[in-house]
């Protein structure tokens, strides 16, 4: 077994599911439980947009693991294209938060790329799009009602429900393809 996968001793740091570890200047990655260390990949030096380069963030799905018992938590994340500055570590979280009864929303940024966001299950690409388009999706985001009940008996919605119906307002101002509304209900999963 070579030196990077073993359990060297050098500083492991945990971020959700993901530890990461520096040996001899590079950073790797792997998935809490397995043994194979990945190289985080340098990025190329960030190209310079120009008046056709728009399309320059792209706004993502992200799912996240949440208790064993509970399904996932969805969020709709704004992060800089790979291929215009992907290597520019910071996400834009457009998100419902708290008890299903009386969610509300919350807003925040990470700063780190949206492949590396804590407890991450999964994301999809759902549109790419410029600052101004970014401006207005998080303007949607916060206009949009979180899902409230009077109690838990009536709870019909959860964070996926209020991801849905975001992404229905951006279909109806052409920023988003319809398809995804379908796509996004197929991954939905039962309110507990």
């Amino acid at each position: 077994m070579d030196a990077l996968n073993s359990d060297s001793p050098e500083v492991i740091t945990t971020a959700g599911f993901t530890e990461f570890k520096t040996t001899n200047g590079v950073t790797y990655k792997r998935r809490k439980g397995t043994v194979i260390w990945k190289p985080i990949q340098s990025a190329p030096p960030a190209k310079s947009l120009t008046a056709e380069d728009a399309a320059y963030l792209t706004l993502y799905l992200v799912r996240y693991y949440q208790s064993p018992e509970e399904p996932l938590h969805w969020a709709l994340a704004i992060s800089p294209t790979q291929e215009f500055g992907g290597h520019i570590n910071f996400t834009a979280i457009l998100e419902v938060r708290g008890d299903t009864e009386s969610m509300y929303f919350n807003p925040c940024t990470e700063y780190v790329p949206v492949s590396l966001l804590p407890d991450l299950h999964s994301v999809y690409s759902l549109t790419k799009m410029n600052l101004e388009d970014s401006r207005k999706v998080k303007e949607i985001a916060e206009l949009e009602p979180p899902p409230h009940a009077p109690n838990r008996k009536e709870i019909k919605e959860n964070c996926q429900n209020w991801c849905v119906r975001v992404v229905q307002k951006l279909v109806e101002h052409n920023m988003v393809d319809s398809k995804h509304v379908t796509s996004m209900k197929e991954l939905m999963e039962p309110i507990l």
